[in-house]
C-alpha cells in the first residue's frame, strides 16, 4: 500500500564502513523505510534516529529487519545510519564492495 516517493539514496559500502543520512519525513504521513543491501555484504546494522540522537527503530546483523513502518506526528528530519559489519576471518582476504540502498515510501 506504499508508493515509492522518488527519493533514492544509496553507497557502495565495504565491510566495517558505515554511512548516513538525513531524511525529512511530514507531519500526519505514513511511512515505510526500506533497506536493501547486496548479498555480498549479507546482513547490514541500521538505526532511525531523530535530531537529538535518540534512536527509534534498530536492525542488526543477528536478527535483521529490511523495514520499518511509522507515522510521524510532526515534520522532522530524522537520520539512518547504515553499518556493515566487518568481515568474517578466514575469508579470501579479497575486499568486497556492495551497494546499500535506503527506499522511503508512503501512503496515500
Amino acid at each position: 500500500p506504499y508508493k515509492f516517493n522518488e527519493t533514492f539514496n544509496a553507497a557502495q559500502l565495504a565491510p566495517g564502513e558505515d554511512a548516513q543520512v538525513d531524511l525529512t519525513f511530514y507531519s500526519g504521513q505514513e511511512y515505510r523505510l526500506l533497506i536493501c543491501a547486496h548479498p555480498i555484504l549479507g546482513a547490514v546494522n541500521w538505526t532511525l534516529a531523530d535530531a537529538t540522537g535518540k534512536v527509534l527503530f534498530e536492525s542488526n546483523a543477528n536478527d535483521p529487519k529490511d523495514n520499518f513502518d511509522f507515522k510521524v506526528a510532526t515534520t522532522q528530519k530524522l537520520t539512518v545510519h547504515i553499518m556493515v559489519p566487518d568481515a568474517k576471518k578466514g575469508g579470501n582476504n579479497m575486499l568486497t564492495v556492495g551497494c546499500v540502498s535506503i527506499l522511503v515510501g508512503y501512503k496515500e
